[in-house]
């Protein structure tokens, strides 16, 4: 049985992937970090067949639960972050008129297995895979620095400045060498 479309939780060498879920920060809603992050929530994806190139298979994936991610494409930023886009309704209706118009980044993910694989969804748990955006840009773990303001309470004090750090998923030239194992858990059919 060829895989159309399927449900899977996303496994990697850095640990299950999932996205942050901040109701204080919601500018980190949808980030895709693995499960040691502080605001880290389980997610499934779904993966829909968009085509093959060379033995490579292409997707769409998208958050498959969630009343604010369900359906919300994974894409990467300008800056290269990866996270689901087109969360909630607003967002999603966004999503599609730029599909529509064909502008926006290509949101298809090129899976690249790294072993012989049948092509069939009964044997794909045991294939181990990195997944590539449209140049061809492994995703990695990085970290970025979170800056947060506080007040100091007091007149004429400054602020306090302080910083913590967070690995997300990111799709960066200089951190090829760090590029994500996948395996896939836990696969339905949709």
């Amino acid at each position: 049985m060829s895989p159309s479309i399927f449900t899977a939780e996303l496994d990697s060498n850095k640990g299950t992937i999932g996205v942050v879920d901040s109701t204080l920060n919601p500018r980190l809603d949808g980030w895709l970090c693995h499960n040691r992050h502080k605001q880290f929530s389980p997610m499934r994806f779904t993966f829909t067949f968009q085509g093959e190139h060379n033995g490579d298979r292409s997707y769409h994936i998208s958050a498959a639960e969630g009343w604010a991610y369900a359906g919300a494409l994974v894409q990467s930023s300008n800056s290269g972050w990866v996270g689901l886009y087109g969360i909630g309704v607003v967002g999603r209706l966004v999503d599609y008129v730029l599909a529509a118009n064909s502008r926006g980044p290509d949101p298809r993910w090129r899976m690249q297995t790294l072993a012989d694989w049948d092509g069939d969804l009964k044997t794909l748990e045991n294939v181990e895979f990195h997944l590539l955006d449209r140049y061809g840009q492994a995703m990695s773990m990085e970290t970025y620095q979170h800056e947060s303001i506080s007040p100091s309470g007091e007149i004429g004090k400054r602020p306090t400045v302080s910083t913590s750090s967070a690995d997300y998923v990111s799709i960066n030239k200089q951190a090829q060498n760090k590029k994500l194992s996948f395996k896939l858990r836990d696969i339905r059919s949709a």
